[in-house]
């Protein structure tokens, strides 16, 4: 007896049995997990939605640059015509308004949506190109209003007016640019809202097979087995 009960006190503990999730926690949690995915495509889709909303008025802005950029080789024309204090603010004020405008255009792009940014990869090229040729258009403009005679004025006016027509093309080409990302972003926004909702389908597919198997077929069975023991049928099922 003490050798038993040695051998018995001494005898290895077997290992307990890993615990299973219950089934309402697995569907709870599936539950949620698609509570998650859809609330976080509608708030993606927001963001993007506002985002590139925001794009029309950046595009207006780079329309707006394209104007000015031919309005200041306009008054600077006017003021090599009418070479006075009048003609001269009036062109100085459409130079502060152009780099006015350029610096919120370049701020704007700088802080679009990653996914606008992407697809407007040659923004940070044009803006660039617009920059230096603005540089060069302001170098120009400084010697037409310096120049004292009229002869020395028109001979400076032809850089400015080459000028105008490089910074034409360039901020045509931002604002094709915008447009283009603008596009791009929509197709990809639409793109990963139908795969988000199709992972949700899918989801959805995986927990009614889940449920099938694990609930609705057993309750079936229990309830064919409760009705044949109620029946007198106390054989196996099949015989």
């Amino acid at each position: 007896m003490l050798y038993s009960y040695r051998a018995m006190s001494t005898s290895p503990l077997s290992p307990a049995r890993p615990r299973r999730l219950s089934i309402s926690v697995k569907l709870g949690g599936v539950f949620l997990l698609l509570a998650a995915i859809a609330s976080g495509n509608l708030v993606l889709s927001n963001v993007l939605h506002d985002s590139i909303a925001n794009t029309v008025g950046l595009i207006n802005q780079s329309g707006q640059l394209r104007y000015l950029s031919q309005k200041v080789a306009f008054e600077s024309a006017r003021f090599v015509l009418e070479p006075n204090e009048a003609t001269r603010q009036a062109g100085l004020q459409t130079e502060a308004e152009f780099e006015m405008r350029h610096a919120n255009v370049a701020n704007e792009i700088a802080h679009l949506h990653p996914l606008l940014r992407s697809a407007g990869d040659t923004l940070d090229q044009h803006l660039q190109q617009v920059d230096q040729i603005w540089q060069r258009q302001r170098a120009a403009l400084a010697r037409v209003r310096a120049q004292p005679e009229s002869a020395a004025r028109r001979a400076a006016q032809r850089d400015v007016v080459i000028q105008a027509r490089l910074l034409l093309e360039r901020t045509d080409g931002l604002v094709s640019s915008l447009q283009h990302a603008t596009h791009t972003a929509n197709r990809r926004m639409d793109f990963i809202v139908y795969l988000v909702q199709a992972l949700e389908a899918l989801f959805m597919l995986g927990a009614v097979f889940y449920v099938r198997s694990r609930i609705t077929r057993p309750i079936h069975a229990l309830t064919d087995t409760a009705r044949r023991f109620a029946a007198g049928l106390f054989a196996a099922h099949g015989d």
